[in-house]
């Protein structure tokens, strides 16, 4: 896969999902992914055994405590830990093994619409403004399911980067500026996420795709890396575009209805 960098007026343009795909064709790789997931799994039904036995041991032992005390709340903490621990599982296994999109025929308002309601009064606690703007209804196909979960991350990540008050903008539009990835995808529909915080460091930059890099307290890292390979299994990729003090949009890029080509 042809790499796409592109630097324009003190700004960076990088596919996210570069580093990883374009060497999704040699054997090497694949042996390492089927290896990477035949891991996964087996990590993952090691760890819910035990989660399981201390889930149901903290249910039975809620029940004896009164509520408001502070042995209460050191199980609801407990609790809330388990609960964090099978999220992680769940996306470490929707990592190794991403299930194929379902594919319909979609327009992106609805797809915006959803996120916003969704995550507005999140945004709003954290005194940022989640705007939807300029929506193409050019049809495409997609999995709603799917890309919903990656705009709720990229949203979710933005609106975190701001770190106080500021703007969050979604959007959709026909081909992405100056046609950038029309040449190789044909006609395309791109989905953004723009934000108005202080943009991503060159250092974070480097390693945003790792699995497990994150630069929050309690982050898993396994957000972007997941939205990636969503975005890849439509046959699009994902970009982001940031300058220092000045934000950054992250840019889904997918083929419009009847483009649809292999990515493999």
């Amino acid at each position: 896969i042809t790499k796409h960098i592109q630097l324009r007026a003190g700004s960076v343009v990088l596919p996210l999902h570069q580093r990883i795909i374009e060497n999704t064709t040699s054997a090497e790789y694949q042996r390492k992914l089927d290896h990477f997931a035949r891991l996964a799994t087996g990590l993952a039904h090691e760890i819910r055994n035990p989660l399981t036995a201390i889930n149901i041991r903290l249910f039975t032992l809620q029940k004896s405590l009164r509520p408001g005390g502070a042995q209460h709340a050191d199980s609801v903490l407990i609790r809330n830990e388990i609960d964090r621990l099978e999220q992680i599982l769940k996306n470490f296994l929707r990592l190794a093994r991403p299930s194929e999109p379902k594919l319909a025929r979609l327009t992106a308002q609805p797809l915006l619409d959803e996120t916003h309601e969704l995550l507005s009064a999140q945004c709003r606690q954290k005194g940022v403004e989640l705007r939807v703007e300029k929506v193409t209804n050019t049809a495409f196909l997609g999995d709603a399911v799917q890309l919903k979960q990656v705009l709720i991350n990229l949203v979710q990540n933005a609106a975190e980067s701001i770190g106080g008050a500021g703007r969050v903008t979604m959007r959709a539009y026909d081909n992405p500026p100056q046609n950038q990835a029309a040449d190789d995808q044909g006609k395309a529909i791109v989905l953004e996420v723009e934000d108005t915080g202080c943009g991503i460091s060159p250092e974070v930059q480097e390693r945003l795709f790792d699995p497990f890099f994150s630069t929050k307290e309690n982050g898993t890292g396994l957000g972007l890396p997941i939205a990636a390979k969503i975005v890849h299994h439509h046959m699009g990729r994902l970009e982001f575009e940031t300058r220092s003090d000045h934000g950054a949009i992250f840019r889904v890029i997918l083929p419009a209805d009847g483009e649809l080509k292999s990515n493999g």
